[in-house]
């Protein structure tokens, strides 16, 4: 419940800093490319610095890391309540805040995941956390304007700064998770073996086998074989015969899905299998072209609203349609992954087709209602979408890498978002229009749709026991 709250709070502010779009061009008399600039830095600073956050919870604490951040989200706020130029909003709003928030995205996510058992129980409840951000995004708009019209500018980041330090309280409550580890128990006395206390080793095997590093160097059954080996090895050593000594040996913590444990698996090991795992990063190339698609449509939706003769009051609920529907969406690929024959893979493809049909209609459509009607779809997709960023890389790599791997989408993501806002921008003020934004963007689903459609296609491989260079993988029936 703190993980969700730190969420709703912190990241749904991100989802909703299109309500600041035009108050900030009008505090500022600025551009749209400038304002665009804010609204990027701020993005891509919270999504580049991912993967350093994400090696820095590993070497130190979820809780301190999170700690850090809080304060950084807090002192970003007030700060940008007393700026005077956009530039230096770009430091206090895009590089603080940004920092701040960072750490917290991926602390929520790899703290939840490891207080949840069970495979399809994870899914579930990442879908549920994704939705976090829906629901600050939908919370926000109606704040942001109504603080604007009591306090002006200086008051809606006085009063969100106020709000964001709740999140010390929350991430307080985000103690270590020490994995129990079953053991196995022997009983010495006076040279002879009294009682040996066994557990039955049953081997659980999975169709869709999905390994932290490259599949194609191993040889699963072997795997499978060497950890049963070490669950079953109590045989007494040459000092067993101590009187009074009692022996335990460890069982099998680890398992092929999610890799050797925590105590053994270090930073440089958990990227070194990341980076061999091509399902995993031709993922990842997808979701680089897909995600800076979110940052467009949270940042221009209000001036998009308005360029097509809404109001302002009319405009907000186009942003709190895109957020309402990007919740459904959210809580969607949890259950989709149970439908039977629905692929790891198979939730961001059907997110980047419903982007693409949604995209094409806000461009072509006409009128106010078959617009708010396109933005649920493309909220309903982007829910989608941001949701597979935890639950597919949680299918793909398992809750031990998830750190790291969710700290190399964040970087990817940030590269994109960080780029495209400005791109836009400029093109907005230049074309007087958002068409040919729009029709780039589209383009863009496009390339990110065939990388995901590739990306399924060698994890089918892999499922079905083969890899790129033709060998073998025996996997066990």
């Amino acid at each position: 419940m703190s993980s969700y709250l730190v969420v709703v709070i912190n990241i749904g502010f991100a989802f909703s800093v299109g309500s600041l779009f035009v108050i900030i061009i009008r505090r500022f008399n600025t551009t749209r490319a400038e304002a665009a600039t804010i609204q990027s830095t701020l993005g891509g600073v919270l999504l580049c610095s991912g993967i350093f956050f994400g090696a820095l919870i590993h070497k130190t604490s979820v809780r301190a890391v999170s700690l850090f951040g809080s304060l950084m989200v807090f002192v970003g706020f007030v700060s940008s309540a007393f700026v005077t130029s956009p530039s230096v909003l770009i430091v206090t709003l895009g590089v603080i805040v940004g920092l701040g928030m960072s750490p917290l995205l991926i602390s929520s996510v790899s703290v939840t995941a490891k207080h949840f058992d069970g495979h399809g129980q994870l899914l579930v409840i990442l879908s549920v956390l994704s939705t976090g951000s829906a629901t600050g995004g939908s919370i926000y708009p109606f704040i942001i304007p109504w603080l604007d019209d009591l306090y002006g500018y200086p008051g809606i980041f006085l009063i969100c700064g106020a709000v964001s330090s709740n999140t010390f309280a929350l991430v307080t409550l985000w103690a270590p998770v020490e994995q129990p580890s079953v053991k196995t128990k022997q009983t010495a006395t006076t040279g002879h073996h009294k009682e040996i206390n066994r557990i039955n080793v049953s081997v659980v095997t999975v169709p869709d086998i999905r390994l932290a590093c490259d599949n194609s160097k191993f040889k699963i059954d072997d795997i499978a074989s060497d950890q049963a080996d070490n669950q079953t090895r109590t045989e007494p050593s040459s000092n067993a015969g101590v009187n009074g000594t009692m022996q335990t040996v460890d069982s099998l913590d680890n398992n092929i899905l999610t890799g050797p444990k925590s105590t053994d698996l270090t930073l440089r090991s958990s990227m070194h299998c990341l980076f061999r795992n091509k399902v995993f990063m031709v993922f990842v190339a997808g979701l680089a072209f897909a995600l800076p698609i979110i940052n467009i449509f949270t940042a221009f939706i209000v001036d998009l609203y308005q360029d097509r003769g809404s109001t302002n009051k009319e405009a907000s609920f186009g942003l709190i349609a895109l957020n309402l529907c990007g919740g459904l969406g959210r809580l969607s690929p949890g259950f989709i992954m149970k439908i039977p024959g629905m692929t790891t893979l198979g939730v961001p493809i059907i997110a980047c087709v419903l982007l693409g049909i949604g995209i094409v209609c806000a461009v072509f459509v006409p009128g106010i209602s078959l617009l708010i009607l396109s933005s649920c779809v493309i909220g309903f997709a982007i829910g989608i979408l941001v949701a597979s960023i935890n639950v597919t890389t949680a299918s793909l790599v398992g809750t031990k890498h998830l750190g790291n791997a969710i700290g190399i989408i964040c970087t990817m993501h940030g590269i994109g978002t960080a780029i495209s806002g400005h791109v836009a921008g400029y093109v907005r003020d230049v074309t007087s229009g958002y068409k040919l934004p729009l029709l780039a963007a589209f383009g863009t689903v496009c390339v990110a749709l065939a990388f995901m459609c590739i990306s399924n296609k060698l994890q089918a491989k892999i499922s079905r026991g083969e890899t790129l260079s033709g060998e073998t993988i025996n996997v066990p029936v």
